[in-house]
């Protein structure tokens, strides 16, 4: 089971993939009937412009996604 803890916003989220963490996160937004992908997109540029750094994923993965928001200091591994 993978727990992630999303800093911002002090929200313990986990799952057995990143997909699944990231369609609980998407849940916990606005409008949680957004596409995944959409939400995705708009969670990357939120996070660039919270941290003033840029997100480098050459090939995207949820894994990888979830990595660089750990690196950026969005999410914490827990």
């Amino acid at each position: 089971m993978l727990r992630i803890n999303v800093k911002t916003q002090d929200i313990l989220l986990e799952g057995d993939s990143y997909k699944k963490i990231m369609e609980e996160l998407r849940d916990y937004a606005f409008d949680p009937e957004e596409e995944l992908s959409t939400y995705i997109d708009g969670l990357i540029k939120r996070s660039q412009l919270f941290t003033g750094e840029k997100i480098n994923m050459p090939v995207f993965s949820y894994e990888k996604l979830v990595e660089e928001l750990v690196r950026l200091g969005v999410f914490e591994k827990v």
